[in-house]
């Protein structure tokens, strides 16, 4: 099986999708590793991607479809996996569903608007072992204290800011709308409630899977 989810930043996609990997033993991949892995093998799509990217403009579906493919093809992808970030839009949903012959289901988070850009600003991380935490809902056991490593040293996103917050939301609606009636058309589409708490948001994922 595939799982597509689907989302806008700060739904929690990457959290959820990290969990239903390991409790179902399927492989994860993100459209950040597979993007960061080209550029730090010097691969000629990488350079194309921080040309884009220095220009602030958004990788062409071509570009993204051909990267995604390639990892794809690899055996710990080829069977199963969960997709996170990918696709993005309907050309891309449609290149996914002419490539691969496994079942995919898509997994819509649904969530306010609000709740979103609080869970995107109140993030940050370890900066030694990475652990994700969040000022409003998942502080550090110990103020200040990483509960795995123990670092009293955190990092914080340098794009986690309301302005780039604003216009990622709005490019996420014009993309992704459509992809997500393809999947609601095509029977394939599974909808959880991402306002909820992440225990709940995990116990309905497991459900309807």
């Amino acid at each position: 099986m595939f799982i597509v989810l689907i989302g806008a930043p700060g739904a929690g996609k990457g959290t959820q999708g990290q969990f239903l990997a390991k409790k179902l033993h399927l492989s994860y991949l993100s459209t950040g590793d597979m993007f960061r892995s080209i550029i730090e093998k010097q691969e000629p799509e990488g350079k194309l991607m921080n040309d884009y990217s220095s220009q602030g403009k958004l990788v062409p579906t071509d570009l993204v479809n051909k990267i995604v493919y390639k990892f794809l093809l690899m055996d710990e992808y080829q069977d199963n996996c969960i997709l996170d970030g990918y696709p993005r839009n309907l050309a891309q949903a449609k290149f996914l569903d002419s490539k691969i012959v496994n079942e995919v289901k898509a997994i819509y988070f649904e969530v306010s608007e609000t709740i979103a850009k609080q869970r995107i600003l109140g993030r940050f991380s370890c900066a030694v072992c990475l652990k994700t935490y969040n000022k409003y809902y998942a502080q550090p056991k110990v103020a200040d204290i990483c509960d795995i490593c123990g670092s009293n040293k955190f990092i914080h996103r340098t794009d986690d800011d309301e302005i780039t917050i604003n216009k990622r939301m709005q490019e996420y609606k014009i993309e992704t709308q459509p992809m997500i009636q393809y999947y609601r058309d095509c029977n394939k589409l599974l909808t959880v409630d991402a306002n909820l708490g992440q225990d709940q948001i995990s116990s309905t994922l497991l459900s309807l899977l």
